[in-house]
């Protein structure tokens, strides 16, 4: 009855901080294109090495990467894990330069084990992300009587969230398989209004946009060798794509200080649609210290989102921990270092040209806390530096700085008390 109570409370939260998710803590233009900001799927464990994950799989640790390491979580053990992220970004275009500050809550996690070597976990995380305001001005007529000047605004809001569920399976020393299901739901919201300075000259706004209800499935295998007392852990992971039933709407509206003149509402059907990935890692253990890398494909030529096609694109990430010793009574000693480095290249393209280059360098710190049960618990902080590079020069290059805090929560649930 007590876990059933615990679960009831933790289903309560992820509704909750999914109408929190509404403050998506972005603020970039390049969001107008395709689905926006894609999340790296990364947790608290992921954060501070890259973003690696394909090949890692460690004792009672929730990594959303791949499925297959789910299984690690032990019979006794209920995980809960959720993350925060506070970040200052700088926007510069032709030597301007302006900052923006944004905060979020990026994911919330749980994960117990069914029964032996078999692993389940639930969380609540974003897909992508939309936000971006921004207006520009031009004239467009002078003479002696003045000039016309036109304003024109960009704005835009919502995003892709997904509530996803999983199993891991240990099949035996070297193999583990698992698999994710995943709904996929929200809402995107683009408007472009022009307005004059002219009050006898007719102003135009257009909106367009989708609600968006889909699935997405993910398969994930991982094979670990011994190699002498070191042990390599090789991961695959696979998404197949599909069409999304949902359509398109544009909202187009011509009108004066006083009325509207002409309003016109069109609905595109097969507007959108997901592509393949594809991903592998490698990690490797020599006695305190892991290290990996991870290689993802992404077919997004053959993705849909506004009746438009992205770019196929990869991603690589390298990163590794360090903990000096584990057994140690020192926090210091028992805590987890962290370092990683990836790169990115854009999904969509941007006005017809190709989307800026994200590259990103983290270092990250895991600290043990301990209770009277256990010292299983741990906070994960981790520092991001992510530099967009854009391809061409008129377009803006970001920067941000990103700090991320996650709470990992490991209690013994499932144990049974012979005095209570």
């Amino acid at each position: 009855m007590k876990c059933v109570k615990r679960l009831f409370t933790l289903l309560l939260m992820i509704t909750i901080i999914a109408k929190m998710q509404g403050q998506n803590g972005i603020n970039s233009p390049y969001t107008r294109f395709g689905l926006g900001q894609l999340s790296d799927q990364s947790v608290g464990v992921n954060k501070g090495m890259g973003g690696i994950g394909y090949g890692l799989s460690q004792h009672n640790t929730i990594n959303m990467m791949n499925p297959a390491s789910y299984y690690t979580v032990d019979t006794l053990s209920f995980l809960l894990d959720f993350g925060f992220s506070l970040q200052n970004g700088n926007f510069e275009e032709n030597r301007v330069k302006i900052n923006a500050h944004n905060s979020s809550i990026d994911y919330i996690a749980m994960q117990f084990r069914l029964i032996k070597d078999l692993g389940i976990t639930v969380a609540f995380m974003p897909f992508s992300n939309v936000g971006y305001l921004f207006s520009t001005t031009q004239t467009i007529y002078d003479d002696q009587e003045g000039d016309i000047t036109a304003y024109n605004s960009h704005s835009g809001t919502g995003g892709l969230r997904e509530i996803k569920t999983g199993l891991g399976w240990k099949l035996n020393q070297y193999l583990s398989l698992g698999s994710n299901l995943s709904f996929l739901f929200g809402e995107f919201s683009h408007q472009v209004s022009s307005t004059f300075s002219e009050s006898s000259i007719y102003s135009r706004k257009k909106t367009y946009g989708a609600d968006i209800y889909t699935y997405k499935l993910e398969f994930g295998t991982q094979s670990s060798f011994n190699i002498g007392q070191d042990l390599l852990t090789v991961g695959l992971i696979y998404s197949p794509g599909h069409a999304i039933d949902n359509k398109e709407y544009i909202y187009d509206i011509t009108y004066s200080s006083t009325e509207t003149i002409l309003g016109d509402t069109t609905l595109i059907s097969n507007a959108f649609r997901l592509g393949n990935r594809f991903g592998a890692g490698l990690t490797y253990t020599h006695k305190s210290f892991t290290t990996g890398v991870d290689i993802s494909f992404e077919m997004w030529s053959r993705a849909l989102f506004f009746k438009e096609n992205g770019k196929d694109c990869i991603k690589i990430s390298i990163g590794g921990m360090y903990q000096p010793e584990a057994d140690s009574k020192n926090p210091f000693r028992r805590s987890i270092y962290k370092a990683g480095f990836y790169y990115r290249e854009p999904y969509a393209y941007v006005n017809g040209q190709k989307g800026p280059t994200e590259y990103c360098l983290s270092a990250g710190l895991t600290l043990p806390i301990s209770n009277r049960y256990n010292n299983l618990s741990k906070v994960n902080l981790s520092g991001q530096f992510i530099h967009i590079h854009p391809s061409s020069k008129n377009m803006i290059t970001e920067n941000y700085v990103r700090l991320n805090l996650g709470l990992s929560l490991c209690e013994r649930w499932f144990i049974k008390w012979q005095v209570e």
